[in-house]
């Protein structure tokens, strides 16, 4: 099911469609669905956030790449996620994330395929992550609606303030969170 934040910036992007396909063809948009206005565009996630924020703090948008698809990254082997850890073998590594409520180590799943980093959502709520917005991502077999959060993340020993896509997951779930390339490279 479609968020609201996720229908109205449609309707938005709708609205500006041929002007934001002509400035800003192949970037991702954080479009503002209050002011139905365009908050800021990037070549990431991460920098559409950093330039919607220069010009509207502590708004959620609704973040969509250009063009007739709009999915903003592309995360493989989603569902398996929801199968038993033995498949990931060497894979799984260690990471600590902060958020508003404090900080937790987590087994990690690195995927150098996955363009974004995904922590489950209950996770997020649970350390208090800042949720930035809503966007849609290809998953390998079809869409989903995410929610994106900020959050810091300690791999290896560096940190960085990232933006993470916040997936359902079931209790059982294996593994609680993927490091794509956003933080792998």
């Amino acid at each position: 099911m479609k968020s609201v934040l996720i229908l109205k910036g449609e309707d938005v992007y709708k609205a500006n469609e041929e002007k934001w396909e002509k400035d800003h063809s192949g970037k991702i948009l954080a479009i503002d669905i209050k002011s139905k206005d365009l908050g800021g565009a990037g070549d990431t996630l991460d920098e559409a956030y950093s330039n919607a924020c220069r010009r509207c703090l502590r708004k959620r948008f609704y973040f969509r790449k250009v063009g007739p698809h709009g999915t903003t990254s592309y995360i493989p082997w989603f569902d398996s996620l929801l199968s038993p850890c033995r498949e990931y073998g060497r894979r799984v590594v260690k990471v600590t994330i902060t958020g508003q409520k404090g900080k937790k180590e987590y087994e990690a799943y690195a995927d150098t395929r996955a363009e974004k980093s995904v922590i489950a959502e209950d996770e997020a709520i649970d350390l208090d992550l800042l949720h930035v917005g809503d966007t849609v991502i290809f998953t390998g077999g079809a869409n989903s609606h995410m929610k994106l959060f900020r959050a810091i993340v300690d791999f290896l020993g560096e940190k960085s303030t990232i933006l993470v896509l916040g997936a359902v997951l079931p209790k059982h779930a294996a593994i609680k969170v993927i490091l794509g390339n956003d933080v792998l490279i």
